[in-house]
């Protein structure tokens, strides 16, 4: 959680980090109310929403609070996280949804539960999404409950100590009123375990459904000078023939997070594993690059070795500087060494667009169970 501070020149509780475990609601979020589903941003205190059981509840207090990339690990781990319309089921939710990665979504899997969406990540109908700024909005009832946005049911706002981390807010609150702990939510929390496991193979079938495909080829090229360089693939090698002159080299790569396939806990955004550089002009100059070359600093990972064998990640953008190969004359014959075999990764397909961008019947209030696809 965040950590708090006093500001003796506002007399108020600050906050010092940011916080990746608040639930938050991005801008344009329609949050179903009794005058039909409205953007979060535009709601106001004693407007009454409709919670998924049907029930209608006035809102006592509305918090924002905004974000600007600083290249601190806690923002990136805060970005957020998108759900493709559908992804739960059909309608569900009826458009893209975007919360934070704290916010918990109410499934039925034997029984209703919370589980965040940062922990149903996949790579495909469910993604982190990297912004250089977000605001995240979120909704306060009398007590924990299931609001609809965009169609799918998600938590309220339920205040564990964040509440601080709020800039800006909307009604009064009760300065005695003790902060929630999992006896206060209004649902099971479920953080990990087979649960968890359970609905992210769900999501990933119903991804498949959606026409989301998984892969292994990693289509690795040269963009060199904006200009796109196939390479020759042998089993564990790629070669390149790259002009000589060319300034603005990247190795690129598809990208994948381990800890979307499994239960690695690697939330590392990886490209091609390489084992070895080499570099020569068919003339003269001919070298080995080591991976550890501080000029290799844009694009790769840290170094890694087990077992008499080293190797170096990309991200799946690796710049290769022109000083590489200053001492080459008339072309550059490149050879990248790296694992084969590539990683998993998904694909859109044709069917993975929207299916709609109007809300569904607003009388529809039900939490419907997550089916396999």
């Amino acid at each position: 959680m965040a950590d708090l501070a006093f500001d003796p020149s506002t007399g108020k509780l600050t906050t010092t980090q940011i916080d990746p475990n608040a639930p938050c609601f991005a801008p344009g979020t329609l949050i179903r109310t009794e005058r039909g589903d409205i953007a979060v941003e535009t709601l106001d205190v004693g407007d009454v929403v409709i919670t998924a059981s049907g029930e209608y509840r006035p809102i006592i207090w509305l918090g924002h609070h905004t974000m600007k990339r600083n290249g601190s690990a806690e923002f990136q781990s805060a970005c957020p996280v998108r759900i493709q319309a559908g992804a739960f089921g059909d309608q569900m939710p009826y458009a893209d949804l975007w919360l934070s990665p704290g916010h918990a979504v109410c499934v039925r899997i034997l029984d209703e539960v919370l589980i965040p969406a940062g922990y149903l990540i996949n790579g495909a109908t469910i993604a982190q999404v990297d912004v250089d700024e977000i605001t995240y909005w979120h909704v306060e009832l009398g007590s924990h409950d299931i609001l609809l946005a965009n169609g799918l049911p998600t938590e309220s706002y339920l205040d564990c100590g964040s509440r601080a981390w709020f800039e800006g807010s909307h009604g009064v609150t009760d300065p005695d009123r003790k902060l929630g702990s999992p006896a206060d939510y209004c649902r099971p929390l479920i953080l990990d375990g087979l649960i968890v496991e359970a609905v992210a193979s769900r999501l990933r079938a119903r991804a498949e459904l959606l026409g989301w495909t998984k892969t292994t080829d990693m289509d690795i090229h040269i963009v060199a000078d904006g200009v796109r360089i196939e390479p020759d693939l042998d089993e564990g090698l790629a070669r390149f023939l790259i002009p000589v002159r060319a300034r603005d080299v990247r190795l690129v790569s598809e990208t994948f997070i381990p800890a979307e396939w499994s239960d690695s806990g690697d939330e590392r955004r990886l490209g091609i594993s390489i084992n070895g550089l080499h570099i020569n002009d068919g003339l003269r100059c001919s070298k080995d690059i080591d991976l550890n070359d501080p000029r290799l600093d844009d694009g790769f990972h840290y170094p890694e070795s087990e077992n008499g064998k080293s190797w170096r990640w990309t991200n799946g953008s690796l710049k290769l500087p022109s000083e590489l190969w200053a001492d080459c004359r008339t072309h550059v014959f490149l050879r990248v060494t790296m694992d084969s075999g590539g990683s998993p990764h998904w694909v859109a397909g044709s069917k993975t667009k929207p299916q709609r961008t109007e809300p569904a019947d607003t009388n529809q209030t039900n939490i419907v169970p997550l089916r396999a696809a």
